[in-house]
């Protein structure tokens, strides 16, 4: 989903590149792996090119401070996480609440390999 709206390829995110759009794409990816999936920074790190954690905390602080200062961009954002979790969805509601993005049940707050396995195919891992 992140690829496709930057019409990236899967490789190219997790390629060593730090030209702009790509490393723009990837700090999205990293931003929401910890926001939808609630997935350890170490965890998206190695799905992004063994990057460090601290890698990834950096890139979602970026994103995270850029959505506030960028109505823009963090439309940008909020469009793809909607594409992501439309990908993903589960049909039962009471998984997700009503803003998508924090999950009820227990095991949507630690990693799970089915929400892990969801979230592989959407953001083409």
């Amino acid at each position: 989903t992140v690829c496709q709206f930057y019409s990236l390829k899967p490789t190219d995110i997790r390629g060593e590149s730090r030209k702009g759009p790509v490393a723009r794409a990837r700090q999205v990816t990293m931003y929401l792996g910890r926001e939808i999936a609630r997935l350890s920074s170490a965890s998206i790190g190695q799905q992004l090119g063994d990057r460090d954690h601290s890698t990834v905390l950096h890139g979602y602080d970026t994103v995270s401070d850029k959505m506030k200062s960028d109505p823009v961009f963090r439309g940008q954002v909020q469009q793809i996480e909607g594409q992501l979790l439309n990908k993903m969805w589960i049909s039962d509601e009471k998984y997700v609440d009503k803003q998508w993005r924090k999950y009820e049940l227990p095991e949507f707050q630690h990693y799970s390999p089915w929400l892990f396995t969801k979230l592989s195919t959407a953001f083409a891992f």
